[in-house]
């Protein structure tokens, strides 16, 4: 007796079967690789773009009010202890806010990746803004902040390697604003 067609087709599929995985997998890792460490890598510059967001916005607030509470020191940011400018308003001098953000910065982001700080209206620092009449309570104050975020790269092909030769740009510009309070 002879075995139909459909039973030997079985049996020569189950003897393949093996190998064909081993070459599908072979074929798909990659591609799944690169997919995961995509997914990685967009999570990572959500994680710097949400933190800078957060970090501009908290320092225009932080700056357009006004509290009895003395300026960190930069380095270890614990409070300066003499507050000699109080009741002047932290906008009122020329305090670029770079303390604070430091000593607040989340996670992923970086001070030395900040490639642009700046206030609007402008004021030097140390110089008297308040007396200049540059700023005024009732004015809107606002920094905008531009980020460098290639230290969380983890992709080549995003920065021009590999062999897209494109690259991405890697800065982020946000720009926050506060309502200078007295």
């Amino acid at each position: 007796m002879r075995l139909p067609a459909w039973c030997l087709r079985r049996r020569e599929g189950a003897r393949r079967t093996r190998a064909q995985a081993m070459v599908e997998l072979a074929l798909i890792l990659p591609i799944f690789l690169f997919m995961v460490m995509g997914a990685l890598q967009l999570s990572l510059i959500a994680i710097v773009w949400i933190g800078l967001q957060g970090i501009t916005q908290d320092t225009a607030r932080w700056m357009a009010s006004s509290s009895p509470a003395p300026l960190p020191t930069v380095g270890n940011c614990s409070p300066s202890g003499s507050n000699a400018n109080w009741p002047r308003p932290r906008w009122a001098n020329g305090n670029d806010g770079t303390g604070y953000r430091d000593c607040y910065l989340p996670p992923l982001v970086q001070s030395a990746n900040f490639t642009a700080w700046t206030w609007n209206p402008s004021c030097a620092s140390g110089a008297d803004c308040w007396g200049a009449g540059t700023r005024r309570a009732d004015g809107m104050l606002r920094l905008t902040a531009t980020y460098d975020w290639s230290n969380v790269l983890i992709l080549p092909v995003i920065n021009g390697g590999g062999t897209v030769g494109y690259a991405f740009p890697t800065t982020f510009t946000v720009t926050a604003a506060g309502v200078m309070q007295y």
